[in-house]
């Protein structure tokens, strides 16, 4: 059963509760991680996710597991996967429309097919009163 509740990600985490109670900006933090500012901050600003690389950098400098780290990471990865099935198992704008489309057509051909039935019956009915 899927979470309603997004899991935050761990570089939210990290930024909350690591960089900002030091007053550590990413620039030294990464200097300190032995990893480059980039990696850090697209980290911290959610663009990638948690490496086992970083994850075992961050736990060693917090006195941490790096399991727990991953664990988080995995945490929002099943919970984003499970978000995307869900979202491609629910019927679509483009499918509901597609079906109503089409329930018109067949409305449309069987109301053809009672008119042309209607019309042969009475082209049927004119012929033999033309015939009187």
């Amino acid at each position: 059963m899927r979470n309603k509740r997004k899991p935050t990600h761990p570089g939210v985490l990290f930024k909350e509760e690591v960089l900002e109670p030091l007053g550590m900006t990413i620039t030294e933090a990464a200097k300190n991680l032995g990893i480059s500012r980039k990696n850090l901050s697209e980290f911290i600003n959610e663009r990638i996710s948690l490496s086992p690389d970083m994850a075992i950098r961050i736990s060693k400098a917090t006195k941490t597991s790096p399991e727990s780290w991953l664990g988080m990471q995995v945490k929002l990865n099943i919970w984003e996967s499970e978000a995307l099935i869900h979202k491609l198992n629910r019927p679509s704008y483009f499918r509901a429309r597609l079906m109503a489309g089409l329930v018109s057509i067949l409305a449309i051909a069987e109301t053809s097919s009672s008119l042309l039935r209607f019309m042969a019956s009475l082209s049927a009915s004119s012929l033999k009163v033309s015939s009187l």
